[in-house]
């Protein structure tokens, strides 16, 4: 059943964030263009080992001999504008001076490499919950209303996002980028906006929504996923609504019975469902819910049954929101 949310009568407010003058005081580095649209973890390290091993000379010496060196690349073959990406990240990441010279030696390697240490994926978490941009981002996971948005960035931690954090839903209303959010699904709920202004569409901070998820789902730290798989729907024809949320680190632990009770009048349970109520509620790894679903059926089964059914009958949208078990799927719990 398709579950409609009307935003017709919805107020708008604006997102907090820096504009780009605000956050050449903000940073310490006061440089312009503080977005780096850098989604693949293995491409700015090679960059930054190009470096070590192309004595920096200008910004078309470097990237025509980086280019040459066979610098590896993940989907997209490398041009100048996508290395001088890469090396405004390494500047704006801190890991290379504004120079372009390296100070720390951050990744150990000296020939190009297509993986990660865990040094490395510790150093990009540290990047993901340390650098501003990215904390504006995690700040409105804790609170979008912010009357001082630079004290507000202090609140902003790795502990606080795991515990305090909620689910955000974003959506298209102007853009072919993520420009609107909305935190609750219901009807008339608040709509927070990335807002366009006549010379200023803020178009680097929507594109940047894209960079910040791709390296929380890299780093596990994010779930995300479209709720048309759950027969969600927007009026006004909004498209592309989806959950985002920061994983609650916790180990899972709830009385499945005891929710099921809270959330249910009736006996037949829709896991697809189930998965998502619990994903909301309690932000868990969609994973780590159905291996629960799953083990605390079996534990009880005096209060659960397991309804198997066949793949060809489970929705494309829905099969992973579906646990299986003994290699078959799970679509609904029966109570006794």
């Amino acid at each position: 059943m398709i579950k409609y949310i009307d935003l017709n009568k919805s107020r708008e407010f604006a997102l907090p964030f820096f504009n780009e003058e605000q956050a050449k005081l903000y940073s310490s580095l006061e440089k312009g263009w503080s977005f780096s649209y850098v989604y693949h973890f293995t491409e700015i390290k090679n960059v930054f080992i190009a470096l070590k091993n192309i004595p920096y000379q200008g910004k078309d010496d470097f990237t025509r001999k980086a280019i040459n060196s066979g610098l590896p690349f993940v989907k997209t073959p490398w041009d100048s504008r996508r290395i001088l990406e890469q090396l405004n990240a390494l500047i704006n990441f801190e890991l290379i001076t504004k120079y372009y010279q390296i100070e720390s030696n951050y990744f150990i390697e000296d020939e190009y490499t297509n993986n990660l240490t865990k040094k490395d994926i510790e150093l990009f978490s540290n990047i993901y919950h340390e650098y501003f941009r990215f904390k504006e981002i995690h700040s409105w996971l804790l609170n979008p209303f912010q009357s001082d948005h630079a004290g507000f960035l202090n609140q902003v931690t790795a502990t606080n996002l795991s515990k305090s954090s909620i689910p955000i839903f974003p959506f298209f209303i102007e853009n072919r980028f993520n420009d609107a959010f909305i935190f609750s699904l219901t009807d008339n709920t608040d709509i927070f906006r990335i807002p366009t202004e006549k010379y200023n569409k803020n178009g680097g901070l929507m594109r940047f929504w894209d960079v910040y998820v791709k390296w929380g789902q890299e780093l596990k730290l994010l779930e995300k996923f479209n709720l048309k798989n759950l027969d969600f729907e927007l009026s006004n024809n909004l498209k592309s609504l989806s959950c985002v949320y920061y994983v609650n680190q916790e180990k899972p632990k709830f009385k499945l019975l005891d929710f099921i009770k809270s959330e249910y009048k009736g006996k037949h349970i829709h896991i697809p469902n189930l998965v998502f109520k619990i994903a909301i509620k309690n932000r868990y790894r969609i994973n780590d819910i159905k291996d629960l679903i799953i083990q605390q059926a079996l534990e009880d089964n005096s209060s659960f049954s397991l309804q198997r059914t066949s793949e060809i009958f489970i929705r494309n949208t829905e099969i992973n929101f579906v646990p299986k078990f003994n290699d078959s799927y799970i679509s609904h719990l029966l109570l006794q």
